[in-house]
C-alpha cells in the first residue's frame, strides 16, 4: 500500500501533499507541482479511473518532487530531465532496498 507524507519540506518550503488527488482541472495528470501554493498533487488513478501501480504513484511522487527541487534552486530542469532522474532514483530506491513495491493494496 502507498503512504507518501501528508508533507515534504523542499528548501525553506514546507509543500502539502495531497494524496489522493482526483484532477479535475485537467484530465491528462497523474501529478502536478504547485510551486505558488506549496502542494504537491498525486492521483492514485489514471485518467480512465484506474488504480495505478505503487511504482508509478511513488515514481509521481518523485517526480513532483524533482519539480519543487528545480524551482526551489532555478535549476531549470526539462520534464526530459526530471522523468530520466524519477526513473533513476526510483530504481536506485528498489534496488537497493531501500524502497519495497507490492504486497496488497488498499487503496
Amino acid at each position: 500500500m502507498v503512504k507518501l507524507p501528508e508533507k515534504i519540506k523542499i528548501g525553506a518550503h514546507e509543500y502539502k501533499v495531497l494524496c489522493p488527488y482526483n484532477f479535475r482541472e485537467r484530465n491528462d495528470l497523474c501529478g502536478q507541482c504547485n510551486n505558488s501554493l506549496l502542494e504537491i498533487r498525486i492521483d492514485k488513478n489514471d485518467s480512465c479511473g484506474n488504480h495505478r501501480a505503487e511504482s508509478k504513484i511513488i515514481g509521481s511522487f518523485i517526480h513532483e518532487v524533482i519539480h519543487g527541487i528545480s524551482e526551489t534552486w532555478s535549476i531549470g530542469l526539462k520534464e526530459e530531465q526530471v522523468e530520466q532522474l524519477e526513473e533513476g532514483i526510483l530504481a536506485v530506491l528498489i534496488d537497493n532496498g531501500f524502497l519495497k513495491i507490492g504486497g496488497t493494496d488498499d487503496q
